[in-house]
């Protein structure tokens, strides 16, 4: 009433436009008339007006309290379920959305459309939701990486209670994960090689579910294709892989890209085990410079058994006075020759290792020992200055290294040749193991011998000699005697000459005319004296033949005959 100016005009006029505003009452009737002349109809038809809007308004209300009733309303709207609490990876996470009117009323029926999203380490994940028709709305979610997600659930724009929600997502971590089994621990060739994955996640428990996205890659001697992981749904997963070539394999495990605990594994796929195998020669036992050693390594598998083909990569390195690089062939049947070749005397380590592990007994130490050198090496002995055919021909090698030093000990390979009048002579050469090689041969008939010793194919020192064989003397068929005889020289005149000064000769032939030496002296008083020596078989003739200035004297020329 406080509106009222007490202007009757005034006040009907603003209640009319008020009526006409607030509630589509039409004037009905100038308000002049109304309060100057008002007619009792209209009047009444007006009021009718009021009333009728009156009667309107209450159904208007009654109907909007109904729909209000039975319309959800966002700000009492709420959701539940353990879906808005925690998840799982690869785990359906469930809630359910409970529509509620302004009253704060669980509404009976459905046909509310909730917007619900899911974002996170994912991205935007699409949940279910499905309408029960009486209020409830389940609804179900999937993410497939561990993490922290907010879901929001929204009604005609608007956020119901408590929206957004934030949950955490767990799953497998892939540092906590890890793998075991051959396959990631040491493996043989040709035969499965199965491995298991243990999903674990975050707070270090055993994920109790499957789908988890890891990956399997092996690389390594041999392409091994990528694993298959059969997942047992349970938080594990099995794999497997084989391959014929023996070494190191790298197994590289992932989930969403990342490495599991221990990956790359460093896997062992053997053929041969080092710790079984072993190795023999001579070149594991010493050697000399200059030469190869040479020994060989024997395969035997983790069971104990030879192998019997090839393929391990063993590697054989060797240090001393110079680092070698041996050749090792594979022999395909077990076992690997190995071949060195060292320059230089002393001692040398050689180490022979299978995937880095020492094989049985390795490392070796071996001496080698100096070589000889031709140039320096030389012979001494009555053989390399004249032989007689009936006695045996001996010398003796001295062995002397590239540095002028003579070696002490033994197992040079001395070449010794002899050839004679008639061909080869076979010698003995007797190592004496102290650089020293004593020779002896045969030589049965007189003449020319050539004689020649080598060292790796060079002559040694002042090698070959050149040497006469003489006939040498049988002391079961010789005789001896020492004779001499004195040549009285005359002038023309039939006198005997008193001083000297002839040219005085004697030529004694015996048997296959060979030449028997003489000792001629001038006597410086006219007579000339000749002394010899024969010896022979008995029954041997020798002509004797005298000379004074190149004419035989006189008829001085006789036959012995020895023994006879």
């Amino acid at each position: 009433m406080s509106a009222l100016s007490n202007d009757a005009l005034r006040d009907t006029e603003k209640a009319c436009d008020t009526a006409l505003q607030e509630y589509e009452i039409p004037i009905l009737m100038d308000p002049i008339d109304m309060v100057n002349t008002p007619d009792e109809l209209s009047l009444m038809t007006y009021i009718a007006a009021f009333r009728n809007w009156a009667s309107e308004d209450a159904r208007r209300q009654r109907e909007e309290l109904a729909r209000k009733k039975r319309t959800a309303d966002p700000a009492f709207c709420y959701a539940h379920g353990p879906g808005l609490e925690r998840a799982e990876t690869f785990t359906p996470a469930h809630f359910e959305i409970v529509a509620k009117n302004c009253f704060d009323e669980e509404l009976s029926a459905g046909g509310d459309v909730f917007d619900v999203s899911v974002h996170g380490p994912d991205g935007n994940v699409h949940p279910k939701v499905s309408d029960n028709g009486n209020g409830k709305y389940p609804a179900e979610y999937t993410v497939t990486k561990a993490g922290k997600y907010t879901i929001s659930i929204k009604l005609r724009g608007e956020d119901i209670k408590g929206s957004p929600y934030s949950v955490h997502a767990e799953g497998p971590k892939a540092g906590n994960s890890y793998a075991t089994g051959p396959g990631v621990e040491g493996a043989r060739t040709r035969q499965d090689a199965p491995f298991r994955v243990h999903s674990v996640d975050a707070e270090g428990r055993h994920v109790k579910h499957g789908g988890d996205p890891f990956v399997v890659q092996v690389q390594g001697p041999e392409e091994v294709a990528d694993p298959h992981l059969e997942d047992n749904n349970d938080g594990t997963f099995d794999g497997s892989y084989r391959v014929n070539t023996p070494g190191y394999y790298f197994v590289n495990i992932t989930l969403d890209e990342e490495p599991i605990k221990g990956s790359p594994y460093r896997v062992l796929v053997e053929a041969a085990r080092a710790g079984n195998s072993w190795a023999e020669g001579p070149g594991l036992e010493g050697g000399q410079a200059l030469k190869p050693a040479v020994f060989t390594i024997h395969a035997v598998d983790p069971d104990g058994k030879p192998r019997h083909d090839g393929g391990d990569p063993f590697e054989v390195e060797i240090s001393g006075p110079e680092n070698l690089q041996p050749s090792i062939t594979d022999n395909h049947d077990g076992t690997y020759t190995v071949e060195y070749h060292p320059k230089h005397p002393g001692d040398y380590h050689v180490n022979t290792t299978l995937h880095e592990q020492p094989i049985k007994d390795s490392p070796k130490r071996v001496h080698i020992k100096p070589a000889p050198d031709a140039a320096n090496s030389w012979a001494e002995g009555p053989a390399l200055h004249g032989l007689v055919d009936n006695e045996p021909g001996k010398f003796t090698i001295h062995a002397v290294d590239p540095e002028g030093k003579p070696r002490t000990d033994g197992g040079d390979h001395f070449d010794v040749k002899v050839h004679g009048p008639h061909g080869d002579v076979h010698p003995h050469v007797k190592d004496n193991n102290d650089g020293t090689y004593d020779v002896e041969f045969d030589p049965a008939e007189p003449g020319p011998y050539n004689i020649s010793v080598d060292l790796e194919g060079k002559p040694i020192k002042d090698s070959p000699w050149k040497v006469k064989c003489k006939e040498g003397t049988d002391a079961a068929n010789s005789g001896f005697g020492v004779f001499s005889f004195t040549i009285q020289s005359y002038d023309k005149r039939k006198q005997k000459k008193t001083f000297g000064g002839d040219h005085f000769d004697v030529k004694i032939k015996g048997p296959r005319k060979s030449e028997v030496e003489t000792q001629n002296t001038d006597n410086n008083d006219g007579t000339y004296t000749c002394v010899y020596a024969l010896a022979g078989p008995k029954g041997s003739k020798f002509r004797i033949r005298a000379f004074l200035n190149g004419k035989k004297v006189g008829t001085f020329s006789q036959e012995l005959k020895i023994g006879g």
